[in-house]
């Protein structure tokens, strides 16, 4: 067995929290490969676990100085300064990280590091002995540093868990993969791309290649098996979706990501019916771009299993830095923006729309993915029509702020309506990051998404946009766009934590189990917490007033129910920094107690509330003695996805108290499990409550729901 081997065994023990044998292990590979790098910087990661932060730091040196250009001990040493304050060492190495990363966004940490920090007061030591480091424990005070907020938020996944080394595989990277890879670097893992055909840089103005650790160019199948074994896992890109298959047969698993169901436009084609089959049965995991595909994909295929849907969001770094002033404005025209494929002989094919669009007065202006001299001379016969060379990605973005609509056309009658309806377009996310409301075919996708969010409309024909021009302009000058931003970066998280749930369900070797609505992820410590209410969660919600929450719709509707109560007492249970609280203090509720693990969460209830800064305790609600004073309400928010022994704490709850709880649809790095429909809520704990009420509430995007339960102990 090689020393490979042996240590993805000691990390997928560590994983597991079996960290003595996980321990024993990288010193077994040491006894037969002295200095092996890998194994040193493991070592680290679990002296730093258990504290020892002196073991841990000269661990991460030897890894450094075993093997050049390591990037994992190089990014854990500087995580381990940031960590006791000691910022010029940490400098040092997050330099050194760029150096060999430059695309890793670490730069953003360095200058904030540098810009919240006094360099004049450093204690320039050589070494670590006059830091006592020895079983050092991070201070925890009543008003936290905003200093170590900052620096620890980005770095708390890579020291905390073993980044994942993760083999993107596509013929040719398209930018899906590419904006999903960048994502993932910059919370710390390792992405590398297997392609046959081309490289990113091949494929798009001004993409590099060193977003990805490494590109291998695949000579065959037997290569792609032969180099599977150094990954934790698999990631392949679709279409076409042979290379999914050839992946199975490789030494890790594998996830398929479907962005499109190929076979729905394929004509009846039977091998790429059955490819596409195989792979969505025989993969590990499935990722899906809309709820729709995943269920096509299940009526075609019978799938089961670990699903995820993951939207084709638009990139953190391509965001527009300015925006530029709206062409309408100089001239009085109404000016369209179209980015994208255009052309061929099916549903691409609408040059005629375009020509329809101009005659009704509009601009039309369009910037391909590739540039077409036919179709260029083509659109130079209308004065109205807009034909340019490709722009990268991020100049687009910004291009396109120029502009008052974005819009989203199909032909549908030489399209396969069936596959049509299952898409959301990439380019849907990032007009409505460019601020632009959005102009879409009338499939299904794109109606139930402007019901959901009223950013655009649909249409059949020009005629339909022009009687709708008024609408569009209402949506332009009355929304606030800011709110309707989607990316990457913000929802990575989901994939991280699907990988892990995929990854430990193959340890197991317990395919047989459908973790499709239980995440089956280790419940996390307060220290994650602690973290995660320090660097604001998603979208900064935990640094937000109560009423800039995206889940405040659902927050008011529980208030409601409260009122209805004669005499509302309040036990909240996983309070958190005491927003929902703060709401029913402005509405007159004053007879309430909140109780939350974590020290920095109670710190921040106290801080937001300081009228009523005694009514929030520190404590685990499965043993606080809190959980037997006096209430008749309990509200559990955002926490009983959280935990393993949720029917223990709901058990806990006083006889004949109304409970307000929520619980997501989706995953998440720390959810234990999730639900997929009211019927999974009723089954888990319709035996311990009386379930009165179930509401959906979306959140973030269409797919995503919060579920608000009212019952009865």
């Amino acid at each position: 067995m090689s020393c490979e081997t042996i240590i993805k065994k000691g990390e997928m023990l560590f994983i597991n929290d079996n960290i003595d044998e996980a321990e024993k292990v990288f010193k077994y590979v040491l006894s037969i490969k002295h200095n092996d790098p890998k194994a040193l910087n493991n070592l680290g990661v679990i002296a730093f676990s258990r504290g020892d932060l002196k073991k841990a730091e000269k661990y991460f040196v030897a890894a450094i100085l075993a093997m050049e250009g390591y990037a994992d001990p190089i990014l854990n040493i500087a995580h381990l300064y940031i960590k006791i304050e000691y910022w010029s060492k940490a400098i040092k190495y997050l330099e050194e990280f760029v150096k060999y990363h430059p695309s890793s966004n670490i730069d953003k940490l360095i200058n904030q590091i540098k810009i919240e920090n006094d360099f004049s007061i450093f204690r320039e030591k050589s070494d670590m002995d006059n830091k006592n480091t020895e079983n050092h424990s991070v201070k925890k005070t009543d008003h936290f540093n905003s200093r170590s907020v900052n620096c620890t938020s980005k770095s708390i996944r890579v020291i905390s868990e073993i980044p994942l080394r993760i083999l993107f595989v596509q013929e040719a990277p398209c930018i899906r993969n590419y904006k999903m890879a960048y994502a993932l670097r910059s919370e710390g893992h390792i992405v590398s791309l297997a392609y046959k055909k081309a490289r990113i840089s091949q494929m798009y103005k001004d993409l590099k290649d060193e977003i990805y650790y490494e590109n291998i160019k695949l000579r065959n199948y037997r290569h792609l098996w032969d180099i599977s074994k150094h990954y934790d896992i698999i990631h392949c890109h679709n279409e076409p979706d042979l290379l999914s298959v050839a992946a199975l047969a490789g030494d890790v698993p594998v996830v398929h990501d479907t962005h499109d169901l190929v076979s729905l436009r394929a004509n009846g084609d039977p091998n790429l019916t059955y490819f596409e089959g195989i792979a969505n049965r025989g993969a590990s995991g499935r990722i899906y771009t809309t709820p729709y595909q995943l269920e096509e994909a299940k009526m075609l295929y019978g799938i089961e299993g670990p699903s995820l849907v993951f939207y084709n969001y638009a990139s953190k770094p391509d965001l527009p830095s300015k925006f530029y002033q709206k062409l309408s404005d100089q001239d009085g025209n109404v000016h369209i923006v179209y980015e994208g494929g255009i052309g061929g002989n099916a549903h691409r094919d609408f040059r005629s729309l375009f020509v329809d669009i101009a005659n009704k007065g509009f601009h039309i202006h369009i910037y391909p993915t590739y540039f077409d001299e036919g179709i260029d001379r083509y659109f130079n016969n209308f004065k109205r029509i807009h034909y340019y060379k490709p722009f990268s990605p991020r100049q687009i973005m910004a291009e396109m702020t120029k502009y008052d609509f974005g819009i989203i056309p199909f032909n549908i009658e030489k399209g396969n309506r069936r596959f049509l309806d299952s898409t959301i377009a990439n380019k849907l996310f990032e007009y409505l990051s460019s601020g632009l409301p959005v102009i879409a075919s009338r499939l299904k996708s794109y109606v139930d998404f402007f019901k959901q969010h009223p950013v655009g409309i649909t249409f059949d024909n020009a005629q339909e946009i022009f009687n709708n021009l008024q609408k569009l302009y209402e949506i332009k000058n009355q929304t606030d766009f800011s709110k309707y931003i989607f990316t990457f970066e913000d929802e990575i998280s989901k994939v991280v934590g699907f990988y892990r749930d995929v990854i430990r369900q193959k340890s197991n070797n317990n395919t047989s189990i459908d973790i499709t609505n239980h995440a089956k992820n280790k419940e996390k410590k307060s220290s994650f917490y602690d973290t995660l209410y320090l660097n604001g969660g998603f979208l900064k919600q935990y640094h937000k007033h109560y009423t800039k929450r995206i889940d405040y719709d659902l927050w008011k509707q529980s208030l409601s129910w409260i009122k209805e109560i004669d005499n509302p007492n309040v036990l909240e249970i996983a309070c958190g920094c005491g927003q929902y609280a703060n709401m029913l203090f402005d509405n007159g509720i004053r007879v309430y107690a909140g109780i939350d693990f974590s020290n920095i969460a109670i710190s921040m209830a106290k801080e937001n509330n300081k009228e009523h800064s005694d009514l929030f305790y520190v404590g685990n609600a499965l043993e606080s003695d809190r959980v037997n004073a006096d209430y008749n309400i309990v509200i559990i928010f955002e926490a009983l996805e959280h935990i393993e022994c949720d029917l223990d704490l709901l058990n806990r709850m006083r006889k004949d108290s109304t409970l307000i709880l929520s619980v997501p649809n989706f995953p998440s790095e720390s959810h234990v499990r999730y639900f997929e429909s009211k019927e999974d809520i009723v089954k888990r704990y319709g035996s311990i409550m009386d379930i009165k009420i179930i509401q959906e509430f979306p959140i973030g995007h269409m797919g995503n729901l919060i579920y608000l339960i009212k019952g009865k102990k």
